[in-house]
């Protein structure tokens, strides 16, 4: 016998009812997660203050793990730089499964009357890192056809691993309902390491990121 942390209660009819944890430990596709490890990490990273995480549900109906940065007032920081840069770090610095998700920018940290984090109070996270255009369907930002061939490739690749129909130059591979192990395997798939995919989450960014140095012999990585 040993504890679990889970809060349960016996109904009327013997059954048992799962109230929650005892603790802040999350469950995230059958893992089970340390906030406090998580946030952490991510607020080691240069210009966040603090950092708080928590599962949130997904489109399929499960759970993903989210984030929700509190910037360094004292850094100079655009929003889609500082979380291009986090999402780097976290992966040098996390497990793959312990990455977040999907990610909100905060001005405060909601607490409850007893002075501890209100994760139900957080805003929804979005993982939107482009900006600017019009989203469209699975997250995708529908601005143009892809301009050379291994954009196409690399658009294609996306749409495989996020399950959907088809995916654009400035889709967000996390706002189309990507996560940290669909990552592991798009990275592996476009033979680049998982860091080059968090800093570069679209296949324009990724494209740029990875294309050979002009005027050399280096073979195209796609």
């Amino acid at each position: 016998m040993y504890r679990t942390g889970d809060l349960a209660r016996w109904t009327g009819e013997r059954v048992l009812d799962f109230r929650g944890r005892a603790d802040d430990q999350l469950k995230v596709r059958g893992v089970r997660i340390e906030p406090a490890e998580v946030e952490s990490a991510l607020a080691a990273c240069p210009g966040v203050r603090r950092a708080v995480v928590a599962a949130r549900p997904d489109a399929a109906g499960g759970k993903r793990l989210a984030a929700w940065l509190l910037p360094d007032p004292a850094a100079d920081d655009e929003w889609p730089g500082l979380l291009r840069r986090v999402r780097e770090f976290a992966a040098r610095r996390l497990p793959a499964h312990l990455v977040p998700s999907v990610w909100a920018r905060i001005d405060h940290v909601p607490l409850t009357r007893h002075g501890k984090t209100d994760r139900t109070a957080l805003p929804e996270p979005t993982g939107d890192v482009t900006g600017g255009a019009t989203r469209g369907a699975h997250g995708a930002h529908r601005t143009r056809a892809p301009r050379d061939e291994r954009e196409r490739r690399l658009c294609a690749l996306f749409a495989e691993v996020l399950g959907v129909p088809d995916a654009h130059p400035d889709t967000d591979f996390f706002a189309a309902g990507g996560h940290s192990l669909t990552a592991l395997r798009l990275a592996s798939k476009a033979r680049v390491a998982l860091t080059t995919l968090f800093a570069a989450p679209t296949p324009a960014l990724l494209a740029a990121r990875t294309a050979p140095a002009p005027d050399t012999d280096l073979a195209p990585l796609l």
